[in-house]
């Protein structure tokens, strides 16, 4: 498709109409299109990759049937409003990408989202700060299975408590310190933990991975030491590792293959790593 300017008033005038597409055009507006507010009985609703430099409208919050709204990859800025916290019907919401321009999603994120939320994507929105809520990471949002706040300034600690459902878990990228606690190894639909690019120190968790079936798992740059906990090869799906820019010691249970290392059937990255006596050195 190749619409551009702003969104003819015709829309969402159409009464059966239940779904919306505008993805990959060129709409641009400096305002929010106040025709998608009028879209209140669509369950999907996709204006993704456009233009659209504005804020996100309180007004969003009349969208009450909407199950999938992807605005993901636009130019929205300020602060997220609190009326998505309304949207009862809500299962995908994606706003990442946020940062083609100087003017991002920023502040705190609300202690909203008690929804139905399946899919949760706020992803490369630089300016999210603070620490990430409680309500995201917790039971209030039991359904949850996909939690993506990647490459945005959140700070402070892992929370406590995840839901019992998240099978993908991003948090790469942000200014997250202490220790990875037990909290991540207690999550048994877990396929893919990153939590590279950030501050956190001391060592692994012992049992990570062991109680879930983990495919994915990537904790480089970051300040971690100690040794590599031998319980990972306790995960029997594991397919990759990634350990790169950390400060672990001790003994390695593998076998050298290039830049990587097998352990237990998994490709472990080490990148600039060495093995000296048994030990790793960066």
């Amino acid at each position: 498709m190749g619409l551009y300017g702003p969104l003819p008033a015709s829309f969402c005038q159409l009464p059966n109409l239940t779904s919306l597409n505008l993805s990959n055009n060129s709409l641009d507006d400096d305002v929010f299109p106040q025709q998608l507010l009028a879209c209140q009985s669509h369950h999907s609703l996709n204006p993704s990759v456009n233009h659209l430099r504005c804020s996100l409208p309180d007004g969003i919050q009349n969208l009450r049937q909407l199950r999938y709204f992807h605005l993901q990859v636009n130019n929205f800025s300020g602060a997220l409003p609190s009326g998505f916290g309304n949207l009862a019907q809500l299962q995908s919401l994606d706003l990442s990408g946020n940062n083609l321009s100087e003017n991002t999603l920023q502040g705190q994120l609300p202690q909203i989202f008690e929804t139905t939320l399946v899919h949760l994507d706020l992803s490369y929105n630089t300016l999210l700060t603070g620490q990430i809520p409680a309500s995201v990471a917790e039971l209030r949002m039991p359904n949850l299975t996909f939690l993506d706040l990647s490459g945005n300034n959140f700070t402070g600690l892992l929370p406590q408590h995840f839901g019992q459902n998240l099978q993908y878990l991003a948090l790469r990228g942000n200014k997250l310190n202490g220790e990875m606690h037990g909290a991540i190894t207690q999550l048994p639909q877990l396929t893919h933990l990153d939590l590279s690019n950030n501050l956190f120190s001391g060592q692994m968790p012992q049992m990570l991975g062991s109680t879930s079936p983990l495919m994915y798992l990537d904790v480089s740059y970051n300040l971690l030491q100690g040794e590599i906990p031998s319980t990972i090869c306790k995960a029997g799906k594991l397919e990759d590792v990634r350990l790169d820019k950390n400060s672990f010691s001790g003994s390695l249970p593998g076998i050298v293959q290039a830049s990587s290392f097998s352990v237990c059937g998994a490709t472990i990255s080490l990148e600039k790593f060495q093995l000296v006596f048994g030990a790793l050195q960066n």
